[in-house]
């Protein structure tokens, strides 16, 4: 079962989006994660999405895994 969550490892880090993604070819490229969605059946919560915080529109959006890269 997946749950959000704020108590994980990845909270608080910097991360660039793909660029596939629409918000980064309009330039919202970077931002923090502030919550993930992890499946807690494995041991170590496996991350499926996460909600991150974009600098240039201060929006939050959801993106799963592959669509983001941490880079801090």
């Amino acid at each position: 079962m997946a749950t959000w969550t704020t108590n994980n490892w990845s909270i608080g880090k910097r991360v660039e989006l793909h660029p596939a993604t629409d918000r980064w070819m309009m330039g919202d490229r970077y931002g923090v994660i502030v919550k993930v969605k992890c499946d807690s059946r494995y041991t170590l919560a496996r991350i499926e999405s996460a909600k991150i915080r974009l600098d240039k529109s201060d929006k939050t959006f959801t993106f799963p895994i592959n669509r983001y890269e941490v880079i801090e």
